[in-house]
Parts: C-alpha cells; structure tokens; sequence
C-alpha cells in the first residue's frame, strides 16, 4: 500500500505532489486518487481504470509488488504452459512479487488494476502490437514475438540454436533422412517458435542431406500419419517439438508395430515429469525454465526502472537417453 511516499522512475517523491497532479489530470479529487492508488475497495470501475491510466500516462510509476502474468484463453497446463509458469511463480517467490493470472480476453481489464507490469506466455502471436495501444505497462513475452517500438521485449529460447543442435546430434548418429513432426495447430504466421523451427530443420537439411527432400509433418491425432509408411521410404528419425508430445508419437509408434529406437529414432522436448519415465527414455531438446522466467524478471524489472533492456535468447541443452540408435558407427559425439 502506499501511504507515505512511493519511488517514482526510481527517486523517492513526496506523494501528496503526486496525488494533487494526477488528480488534476484526470479530473478528480485528491482524495479519489489516494484511494486508488491505495486500493481502496468501495471505487467505481471507470474511476479507478482513469486513476491508474492517467498515472501511467503521466509515466508516474508507483511500485506496487504485482506482476500480471498473462495466458492463452483455452490454456492447457499439462506441458509447455505449466512448466514455465511454475518457473515464473518460483521466481516470483524468490523477489516478493504478487502475480495474478489474466487470461488474454481480459487483458483490457489490466487498466483497472495496479500492476508493476506483465509477463506474457501467450502461444500466439498479436499482443504485442496491441499492448502500445491499450496499456502504459512494460511488458515481457516469453517465447513468443516482441515489438521494441512499443517496448514490448521478448525473452526466448534459441530456436535455431536448439534446432540445430539436435540434428547434429542425429546426424553423428548416422542420421539423414528426418522427419520434423509437429502436434502444434498454430500455424507459423501465428507462432514465431513454430516458424523458427520450422525454418532450421527445412535449412540444415538442404545443407546436410541435398539428396533428400524435408518432411514437415503435422500429427493431428490416432491414424493421422503412417509412421510405417514413413519408415518404408526411408525415414529413420523424427524430431518432435513440443514438451510431452513425444509420449503420444510412441504410443503411436507401437500402435503401428515400430519399435522405439530399434525402427526409428525420436528426439522430442523435455517435460520433467515426463520424458524420463517413458519406455524407452526419451532424448530431448531441453529449454532451461529457470534461466527464462529469471531472465524475463530482470528484464521486466529494467523496463519498470526505464533502464536499457534488449531481447535475448536463451540456449537449449540436449539431454541423451535411450530414443535414437545409431544407423552406422559415426565417430564420438560430445553434447555441449
């Protein structure tokens, strides 16, 4: 709560100034903007959101402690969303923030409530050129695009990075002929993750394999692909983005009679929970949840104090367990 002073762009100011000049601005009492700012219960909806808007417009930034943590509307918590999100309430924990969960069809009601500013966790792309337009909070989009004219900065994984170390790990096992497999409905003008990906595989395999042509393959459920008649033109690989994915291509796989690495080789993405526990252990591409929502903290916590921030990215690490054979005797290979 704030009674007695607040930090303002990082400076110490007397708060009745403050109250007395956002009041001003927005037409209202003094009175009206203490208790606002001091969150107040019994305050119309419309007053409250000019309050807090007129004070953000004014760039009056009154450290509050909450961070508005932002998910998609039909959010499924069972791999990637609910991984991160731990990682972030963790963080959070860690430096005594507040988070609420605000689903993307109530980003509007952001206004109305005093946040320090937003992390979102959104699969989609689109947010990010509406922030500008609507909110006067920094905000953070973790895997997804940002848009620095606004502001908006993102925090990701490095796709090519991750990507690219994967296949390389395939190829030094005598992998060529890989088939990049995706259960994401999103298409990749929707999803900046899909498309980087997508656009790695498609390029290391013009570079490594000329004789062979890509597969981008969407699974779309039970009997959706023949992995046997994938397997009968040649493919001995599948990488298989998405964190937990995988568990349902092998189930699939011993469906249609092929064995786990014995047939075809599978590297999917690590889900903590999960990977390890299948039959045969899954190999994986493993994006560093603690890195990111650290990442993501400091870089909201420079954008709150207008310090200079950038995007970055993040690398993945490959995990090795027991889901790809070797298809020839390749020299030694070394994850780094």
């Amino acid at each position: 709560m704030i009674k007695d002073t607040a930090f303002i762009s990082g400076r110490r100011r007397d708060v009745s100034a403050t109250i007395r000049k956002i009041a001003a601005a927005a037409g209202v009492s003094p009175a009206t903007v203490s208790r606002v700012l001091n969150n107040y219960p019994y305050i119309k909806p419309k007053v409250r959101s000019l309050v807090i808007s007129t004070a953000r417009r004014m760039h009056y930034t009154l450290f509050t402690g909450c961070i508005a943590l932002i998910i998609p509307d039909h959010a499924n918590f069972s791999g990637y969303l609910g991984l991160i999100l731990a990682a972030l309430r963790k963080e959070a924990y860690q430096r005594r923030y507040a988070v609420e969960i605000v689903s993307e069809c109530d980003v509007q009601r952001i206004g109305m409530h005093l946040f320090d500013g937003g992390i979102a966790v959104l699969y989609r792309t689109g947010l990010e050129k509406q922030w500008g337009k609507e909110q006067a909070l920094p905000l953070v989009c973790i895997n997804s695009a940002g848009y620095r004219n606004d502001g908006v900065l993102r925090i990701s994984s490095d796709n090519m990075q991750g990507i690219t170390l994967a296949l390389d790990y395939l190829k030094h096992r005598g992998h060529r002929n890989i088939i990049f497999l995706h259960t994401d409905r999103r298409t990749p003008a929707d999803a900046t993750d899909t498309r980087e990906r997508q656009q790695c595989y498609l390029s290391w395999m013009n570079r490594n394999a000329p004789g062979i042509t890509p597969a981008v393959i969407e699974y779309d459920g039970p009997g959706s692909v023949s992995f046997t008649g994938l397997q009968k033109q040649g493919a001995t690989a599948i990488l298989c983005p998405g964190e937990g994915a995988a568990a349902e291509i092998f189930f699939e796989l011993r469906q249609q009679g092929l064995r786990v690495p014995d047939d075809i080789s599978v590297i999917g993405m690590e889900h903590d929970e999960l990977s390890r526990t299948l039959y045969p252990p899954e190999t994986t591409l493993s994006q560093n949840w603690a890195l990111l929502a650290h990442t993501a903290f400091d870089t909201l916590e420079r954008l709150i104090r207008k310090l200079p921030a950038a995007d970055q990215n993040l690398p993945y690490t490959l995990i090795e367990r027991e889901s790809v054979a070797s298809v020839s005797h390749p020299p030694q290979y070394a994850v780094k």
